[in-house]
């Protein structure tokens, strides 16, 4: 499910009437249709920045584990998300929410000691959970994952906008040749 914001919608059913009850060209549809995805594309890929940075002064490096280690007590989350997004925070069973800054920057101070603690970080549909083991030695078998379970680094976001551009310019420029063959 995609959530729509006020302008989205508008954006939305605004070509949603054009479509239905408006223009007959089919490479204009088309052109719309390409414009759609496009921009539904490029603003689902850029909300999709959600990483936890920091547990306390741990840097996390932006990696997921499903168990942290830290020494210390009421470590303060960070990390970044979509800018001005909100990022649900539960440890244990209290919940608190925190908003992102202009620049996508988020943190939550929590009120946690020794033990084991489960966290839940949730932004923009993304999801980031693990168990965090606050005043605890790390167990021996407990190593770095090698380097074939590391998922690959980057972003989809640029290869996604170059060739929805393409997409879109070379959708625009045969209805542009349409509209002269036809005038």
């Amino acid at each position: 499910m995609v959530a729509l914001s006020p302008q989205s919608y508008h954006t939305t059913r605004n070509l949603h009437l054009c479509l239905t009850y408006g223009h007959n060209d089919l490479m204009l549809k088309t052109a719309l249709v390409f414009i759609s995805f496009f921009w539904l594309a490029v603003t689902t890929a850029s909300a999709s920045g959600f990483v936890l940075t920091h547990i306390g002064n741990l840097d996390t490096g932006g990696r997921q584990y499903p168990e942290w280690w830290y020494q210390g007590n009421n470590p303060t989350l960070a990390g970044t998300a979509a800018p001005s997004a909100a990022v649900d925070v539960t440890v244990d069973s209290s919940s608190q929410s925190v908003t992102a800054d202009a620049s996508g920057n988020w943190s939550a101070a929590t009120a946690i000691t020794t033990g084991d603690h489960s966290l839940s970080l949730v932004s923009g549909g993304s999801t980031i959970a693990f168990t965090l083991h606050l005043n605890q030695t790390m167990p021996a078998n407990v190593g770095t994952p090698s380097a074939a379970t590391q998922p690959v680094a980057g972003s989809l976001t640029p290869t996604l906008v170059i060739f929805l551009s393409g997409l879109t310019a070379a959708t625009l420029g045969l209805l542009y040749k349409h509209r002269l063959a036809h005038h």
